[in-house]
Order: structure tokens, then sequence, then C-alpha cells
């Protein structure tokens, strides 16, 4: 039987993902946390998972609008990448409320993934 400790971090991310969105501080705390307790180390965690979540297209970038709901950047993935690394690495502190960066959003892809993680789980 397969366990939650059994996910890699990208599994982790996407299974997430498949019952709402995602948002990086959710990345910063939950799942990378399990790889680093430094609060700058976690950043670049999470930063790297979401660029390969982006890059793999198992996700995609944007905010929330408020009567409307997810909101895709109008960016390709390497743009969005560039995006969430410089605003992030701007800031002196590390940790970030929920969608301060980004909101992110399985694309059906990752939700195959996240849904294949989830199964496997049950078993």
């Amino acid at each position: 039987m397969s366990t939650f400790d059994d996910r890699t971090l990208i599994e982790d991310l996407v299974a997430h993902g498949v019952d709402d969105w995602v948002y990086e501080a959710l990345v910063f705390g939950n799942i990378a946390r399990r790889v680093a307790s430094d609060p700058t180390d976690r950043r670049a965690i999470a930063i790297g998972l979401i660029s390969e979540a982006l890059l793999a297209g198992l996700m995609e970038a944007g905010e929330t609008v408020p009567g409307t709901g997810f909101v895709p950047w109008r960016l390709d993935p390497e743009q969005a990448v560039v995006r969430i690394a410089r605003e992030w690495t701007k800031r002196d502190d590390p940790g970030v409320g929920p969608g301060e960066i980004v909101w992110l959003r399985n694309t059906d892809r990752g939700d195959t993934l996240g849904n294949n993680v989830l199964e496997r789980e049950k078993e």
C-alpha cells in the first residue's frame, strides 16, 4: 500500500491540486518543509517545484479574482517561472501568505497524475 510518505514532491503538489487551487504558501510550508527547515532553502525548493510543474504542463499559474475564480496569467510557462522567481526572491522574508505571489491550477495532465497518486494510496 502506498502512503503519503511515498509521494514525490511533485506528486504531492499535483495531488493537492486535484481538489482545489494551490497557492505558493502551501508549497513553501507543507511541501518544501518535508526536505528543508531553513526558510530560504524552502523558498528555493518551492520555486523549483512550481517551475517543474509549470514547465512540465502539470499546472498553470494565475490569480484568483472575486466573483470570477481562477484567472490564468497570459504568460507562457517560462515567463511565469521568471515572474514567480523574481517577485518571490526580491523579498527579504521568504515566507508568503496565500496567493501573494501566485495561484496554481492543475491542467488535465496534472489532474491525471494527481488522481493516480490518490488512487494508488487507496489500494
